[in-house]
C-alpha cells in the first residue's frame, strides 16, 4: 500500500539535516534521538531521496563517533530499523542500507558483529518465501 507524503521532499531534507546536527554526544539525549530520527526519515519517509539522506545521515554518525559509541549507535540506530532489510521493497534504499551494513561490519570492534552479519545473511538470501497450504512456494 503506497503511503502519502505529509510532506515536501524538500521540507523533509531540510528538517532531516537540522535534525541529524543535533545527533552528537554535546547534546543531551543524542543517543535516544536517533532512533526516533530513524524512525521518522528512513521507516515512516516516503521519498526515497529522504530515506538516502538519512542513511548518509546515520553512516556519517557512526564515522564520528564509533570510536567510542560503536555498540550504543549500533544498537539505537542501526539494527532496529535494518532487520527487515529483505522486506525492504525499494531497490535503491536496499542497497544503500546494504552498503551501509557491510561499511559498518569492516571495521567492528564491538560484540553486535554477529548480529550485523546476521542480517547481511537474511538480506542475501532474499526476501522470506511464502507457502501455500498444499506446500508449495508461491
Amino acid at each position: 500500500r503506497a503511503r502519502v507524503p505529509l510532506v515536501s521532499e524538500g521540507t523533509a531534507l531540510e528538517a532531516l539535516e537540522y535534525h541529524f546536527a543535533a545527533v552528537h554526544p554535546c547534546h543531551g539525549g543524542w543517543l535516544q534521538r536517533l532512533p526516533v530520527l530513524m524512525d521518522a526519515f528512513f521507516l515512516r519517509a516516503t521519498h526515497t531521496s529522504v530515506r538516502l539522506a538519512t542513511l548518509e545521515a546515520l553512516r556519517r554518525v557512526i564515522g564520528d563517533y564509533r570510536i567510542m559509541f560503536e555498540q550504543e549507535l549500533t544498537d539505537a540506530g542501526v539494527l532496529p530499523f535494518l532487520w527487515s532489510l529483505p522486506r525492504e521493497r525499494d531497490e535503491v534504499v536496499a542497497r544503500a542500507a546494504l552498503d551501509l551494513l557491510v561499511h559498518l561490519a569492516q571495521a567492528m570492534q564491538c560484540d553486535r558483529f554477529s548480529r550485523v552479519i546476521a542480517v547481511l545473511e537474511q538480506a542475501a538470501a532474499g526476501p522470506p518465501q511464502k507457502v501455500s497450504s498444499s506446500g508449495e512456494v508461491c
